[in-house]
Parts: C-alpha cells; sequence; structure tokens
C-alpha cells in the first residue's frame, strides 16, 4: 500500500520542478536559468537568474504560449466565458431582485427612499443644508433601505451615487471653507481699520482739547473773556518795502596849516629868504 501511494506523490512533484532554461520573450529579452512556477489567465509567474517576475502573455514567445494555454486566442475565449458567466449572475440577480421588489409589493413594505429635497426640509428646523450634502446623505439612506429590503443591485447603484455626490459634497465644503477663511481676513482688516479710525478720532479729540486749552490761556492773557477760537491757519500777505539807497556822505576835508609870520631881526628868528621875482 505504502508503494503504490509513493508513486503519484512523486509525479506531482515532477510537474512543479521543471528544469531550468533559457526563455526569450517576445521582445528579445533572455531569462537564464528560467522556471515557469505557475500561470494563470493572462500571465505567468517565471523565476530566473536575477529574480522572480510575472510576465503578461502579450510577452510569451508562441511556444512558450502554447506550453501555458496562454495563446491570445485561449486568453480571449477565457475572458468570453467568464463575461458570460457575470451576464448570467447579473441576470439571476436582477430575477431574485424583481421577484424580491414584486414580494415587497405584496406585502406592502417596499423601501421608503429619500430625495435631497426631503432630506433638506427635515433639517430645515436647525438650518440651511447644502444641496450635494443633502443629496449624498439621501443616496446613502437610500442604500442602507435596498439592503434592509434585500436589493442589493439598487443598493449597488446608491453606492455608486453616493460615492459620486461625496466628492462633490467635500469640493463644495473646501470652497466654503475658503470662502469662510477670506471672510474671515476681510473681518479682520476691518476691525484694524475702525481701531485706526477710533485712535484717529482720539488723537482729533486732544487737539481740539489742546486748541480749546491755548484759546483760554490767549483770553485769560488779554485779560478779557472773550473767547478765541483758533481755526485753521490763514495766510496773511507780508508787503516788503523796498530798500532804501542813501547817497554818500561827504567827507570834511583837512585845513591847509599856515605857518606863523616871521619878524626879520628878531632874536631866534630865521634868516630871511630873498625871493627872486623873475
Amino acid at each position: 500500500m505504502m508503494r503504490r501511494c509513493a508513486w503519484p506523490i512523486v509525479l506531482v512533484c515532477a510537474t512543479f520542478v521543471a528544469a531550468a532554461e533559457e526563455i526569450t520573450l517576445s521582445d528579445g529579452e533572455v531569462l537564464h536559468e528560467a522556471r515557469v512556477l505557475r500561470h494563470d489567465g493572462e500571465s505567468a509567474t517565471i523565476s530566473h537568474s536575477t529574480g522572480v517576475q510575472q510576465i503578461p502573455y502579450t510577452r510569451l514567445s508562441p511556444e512558450l504560449q502554447l506550453r501555458l494555454h496562454l495563446r491570445p486566442e485561449d486568453v480571449e475565449a477565457r475572458r468570453e466565458k467568464a463575461r458570460l458567466a457575470e451576464k448570467r449572475r447579473a441576470e439571476a440577480r436582477a430575477k431574485r431582485e424583481a421577484e424580491q421588489r414584486a414580494a415587497l409589493e405584496a406585502s406592502g413594505r417596499l423601501p421608503r427612499y429619500m430625495a435631497g429635497a426631503d432630506v433638506a426640509a427635515l433639517y430645515a428646523a436647525w438650518g440651511t443644508l447644502p444641496a450635494p450634502t443633502a443629496e449624498f446623505l439621501a443616496a446613502e439612506w437610500n442604500r442602507r433601505e435596498a439592503l434592509r429590503c434585500g436589493l442589493p443591485l439598487e443598493a449597488q447603484r446608491f453606492r455608486e451615487d453616493a460615492a459620486v455626490l461625496s466628492k462633490r459634497a467635500e469640493e463644495q465644503r473646501a470652497e466654503e471653507q475658503a470662502l469662510r477663511r477670506r471672510l474671515e481676513e476681510a473681518e479682520a482688516q476691518l476691525r484694524r481699520a475702525q481701531q485706526e479710525a477710533q485712535e484717529a478720532q482720539a488723537r482729533v479729540r486732544k487737539l481740539e482739547q489742546q486748541n480749546a486749552e491755548l484759546a483760554q490761556k490767549a483770553a485769560t492773557s488779554q485779560g478779557g473773556n472773550t473767547t478765541v477760537v483758533i481755526s485753521e491757519p490763514r495766510y496773511v500777505p507780508v508787503y516788503r518795502p523796498a530798500p532804501v539807497v542813501l547817497p554818500p556822505v561827504p567827507q570834511p576835508q583837512p585845513r591847509p596849516v599856515i605857518p606863523p609870520p616871521v619878524r626879520p631881526g628878531g632874536h631866534g628868528a630865521p634868516a630871511v629868504q630873498r625871493v627872486i621875482r623873475r
């Protein structure tokens, strides 16, 4: 008994341990020491000298495609078979769903679907709900209702609608947040402008108070009770007369020195010079 059971085990192991070979792909790449580990409907997993690689059937050589049943016609036949099987399953699900809906209609327990307007109307007591958000909530409610009533196809349709509406609601929420940030920035700028205006008004009141104090001081210094109001400055023209040019003052000439008369023969008198007239 043990000998008879050992032969199949050895044969099965031999199918997985294949001899290493060189595999040339359709694009010219050569895989050294290659072994085919496994293959599915459209690719083959091959180990070679540099690692393990999953190669689609389009890169395999015609000989390897034939050996692994991965020729284009084989792959297309399997795809068509899968499509037909999926079609039959979809038809069976639709038939079961139609029967389920007929049974629900007969028992009066149809799913209670809602629209976005219904959700918005329910939310109106608390505030305003954006339309994409209301539509998303309605689709999510309808999906759960379909599942509760045993209608998976309708639930799948509502799930797809909810995915699209969720993305739209996120985009609108992002736009609202951006608008809210811009509004907050505008309000902050308005508050800063109002504060600056208040500071300017405070400075104006201070200047007016100083003006009143100066006017009071001026009225007190004049000894009267007249109120002096200092208004905005007025420019008074100033007339300057033409410069007066004075003539030069004549300077007095020095008087000539006249020597005293000299008497002849006097003591100590100088000699009289004889004046010869011609």
